[in-house]
């Protein structure tokens, strides 16, 4: 309406109106009325090359109410948020030829998470297990065999969309009545986890940290960088991440490790179970790895000092770190991060990369004691060795990939 510059939504099949009166209805209209007129407001952030609208209700108020969307494909009404994070709030609008290609390319794309899906529940399977329950793998064999010569034939995201849905209840059943038999080979439920490698933002997180190079950091800050995932089977966990701590100045943190005093106060932690995180000089290099800023802690050992440095060290499979933590009874809740209570002047915490693995009924003290060697298979020498049956490796030989006692400890090399 010229006029006045605000908007009215007909529905072109119904003839209804999008109006507002306590609550955000269609309602039929042969005059319109003030309830009927919405303002638009352009978003900052692009969708599919597009900006979204907020179709907001006019009022004498800083908080008017919008039209928002919710889950299963309704609609209601909510306080507008301004924040570019709302996008539950701003709608595309478009023509028919736009429509029909967002239609398309959101039926592409539910199909490749179904088929995504697929693949997720036949590397399960591949996994070496127990059956708990008589049946457990024939039972989802059953469900990949019903689903798959459906996928490429849909034209319905909704079916699509029920496909994945009924994969994972299947998935989520197998998983409570299996055990894994290898503890270098669990059911890996990283993708249950958002946003786990932090690339370019902290969404799924529960704190905004500093991200650059794929990786977060907090300087001088006390943070809890979490997420909790519901609704998970009874057995063991094992939670990673890459990442470590510098407690002060480089050549201070140095000059605290080689006496043997560790003032890391940042945790990786799952549920109720926590351990320090790296110290920064657990990943001393004898020689710089070239990229970003690295400094020498003493000569001929240089450590990152900065984030660039620090993604490179990454790279290098340096800085993991686990945690084994356990769920008593199905359908829990198991709440992972790391977290830091103390941040004194210089301290640096810098992480990646994070990792979820199940085991089924393994026990905890299995894993226990099971260390992840920062060490490239074929390339790196060792003097005490010995296998888990008690064979004495070569120390001078170059290591295959496995699992072996090294110090008195259990290692997994890559």
């Amino acid at each position: 309406t010229p006029e006045n510059q605000y908007y009215q939504f007909r529905n072109a099949k119904t003839g209804q109106y999008i109006s507002y009166s306590s609550g955000i209805k269609m309602m039929t209209r042969t005059t319109l009325t003030a309830n009927d007129n919405w303002h638009l407001m352009k978003g900052r952030v692009d969708v599919d090359g597009q900006r979204g609208y907020w179709i907001i209700h006019p009022a004498s108020t800083w908080t008017p109410q919008c039209l928002q969307a919710n889950l299963n494909g309704a609609t209601g009404a909510t306080t507008f948020n301004i924040a570019n994070s709302a996008n539950v709030q701003r709608w595309l609008i478009q023509s028919m030829e736009q429509m029909r290609e967002s239609e398309q390319l959101a039926l592409k794309e539910m199909r490749q998470q179904t088929i995504d899906m697929l693949e997720r529940a036949k590397q399960m399977l591949a996994v070496p297990h127990l059956e708990n329950t008589e049946g457990t793998d024939l039972a989802l064999n059953n469900v990949l065999n019903t689903i798959e010569p459906q996928v490429e034939t849909s034209s319905s995201t909704t079916e699509l969309s029920s496909m994945t849905a009924q994969i994972e209840t299947a998935i989520s059943t197998f998983l409570r009545n299996v055990t894994a038999t290898d503890p270098l080979k669990p059911f890996d439920l990283t993708y249950m986890l958002v946003n786990p490698t932090v690339d370019e933002n902290c969404d799924g997180w529960s704190k905004e940290g500093t991200v650059n190079y794929g990786c977060v950091e907090f300087y001088q800050t006390t943070f809890d960088f979490n997420q909790t995932l519901k609704q998970l089977p009874a057995g063991t966990y094992q939670f990673c991440a890459q990442g470590f701590q510098r407690p002060g100045s480089a050549t201070t943190s140095y000059s605290d490790y080689n006496s043997g005093n560790n003032k890391v106060t940042a945790q990786i932690y799952a549920g109720s179970k926590s351990t320090k995180l790296a110290h920064i000089c657990d990943g001393m290099q004898n020689r710089k790895v070239g990229k970003g800023n690295e400094t020498a802690v003493t000569t001929g050992k240089y450590v990152p000092n900065d984030m660039q440095a620090s993604s490179a060290y990454f790279a290098k499979g340096l800085y993991e770190n686990s945690i084994i933590s356990s769920l008593a009874a199905n359908n829990g809740s198991l709440k992972m991060g790391i977290k830091c209570t103390s941040m004194p002047s210089g301290y640096w915490v810098i992480f990646d990369n994070f990792r979820l693995y199940f085991y089924g009924k393994m026990a905890e003290d299995v894993l226990l004691g099971i260390e992840t060697a920062s060490v490239a298979a074929g390339n790196q020498q060792h003097n005490t060795l010995y296998t888990l049956d008690g064979r004495r490796v070569d120390g001078n030989a170059a290591l295959r990939p496995g699992l072996y006692i090294m110090n008195g400890r259990k290692v997994v090399v890559k």
